[in-house]
């Protein structure tokens, strides 16, 4: 009886609609899910840096070293590799 209400107000495709956000309505309700974007870190590239950018809060870098030598100093390097022992 309700299936047939919903039909005839809202026809076949409004009722999948209506449903289709009802389901996701009680998703976000239930779950409560974090809706995150991941952030892009800005690259900069030697010589091309201005006076007023801050080089060294854009993406962790230091001015003068690269990211290999960031990463070596600081221990981490890559977790799927083995390490020699």
């Amino acid at each position: 009886m309700i299936s047939n209400w919903l039909i005839g107000i809202f026809g076949n495709i409004g009722t999948a609609a209506l449903l289709l956000v009802v389901a996701f309505a009680y998703f976000i309700w239930q779950f409560n899910p974090a809706f995150k974007t991941p952030v892009r870190n800005k690259v900069i590239v030697a010589g091309e840096a201005d006076a007023n950018d801050q080089t060294d809060k854009i993406a962790g870098t230091i001015a003068g070293k690269t990211i290999n030598e960031k990463y070596a100093e600081g221990g981490i390097g890559n977790s799927l590799k083995a390490t020699p022992r």
